[in-house]
């Protein structure tokens, strides 16, 4: 006797919203109908991803929050998450991939160059990558592939950060 069991998909990947992110804002690539109470959907996962990053850099470009740590724990606040134990698997997800995870994200770390027809990522791209795959595996077990990331971060180039 085989016994199937179904293992029911995660809210982040069926909302295209790998990183939970709370509906409020006018996102690009909303889907035009909101039936998820709580979070975002998406029309696909590189919107939910863009906004991951548009976030992210908000927090360090405005609030000036630059170590992993500062930046979870905006993320996953303690009255909603394990916030420490959120802190502590992106550091050593970081950590693991080779990631220098103890080093603060500056406002330029993020922006990539373009010569000879094609771009050159800094380290701190590669950080923001690692950071935020950890934080998709955390919320909705979502593996972030680099190309998928690197489509999301060129759409936060090209167009202003919401509709509007």
């Amino acid at each position: 006797l085989t016994v199937m069991i179904e293992k029911k998909v995660p809210r982040g990947i069926r909302n295209n919203n790998p990183g939970n992110i709370k509906r409020g804002e006018p996102w690009f690539g909303l889907r035009r109908t909101q039936t998820d109470p709580d979070f975002c959907q998406f029309t696909s996962d590189v919107w939910g991803i863009r906004a991951m990053i548009i976030v992210i850099r908000t927090y360090v470009c405005k609030y000036n929050l630059r170590y992993v740590k500062d930046i979870i724990s905006r993320w996953a606040p303690t009255n909603e998450n394990n916030t420490a134990a959120y802190v502590k698997f992106v550091e050593t997800y970081m950590k693991t991939a080779g990631s220098k995870y103890n080093q603060p994200f500056l406002n330029l770390d993020f922006k990539p160059t373009y010569s000879n027809g094609s771009y050159h990522y800094t380290e701190g791209f590669y950080r923001l990558f690692w950071m935020l795959k950890a934080m998709c595996i955390m919320e909705s077990d979502y593996d972030l592939d680099f190309d998928l990331f690197r489509n999301a971060y060129n759409h936060t180039i090209h167009q202003p950060q919401h509709q509007g």
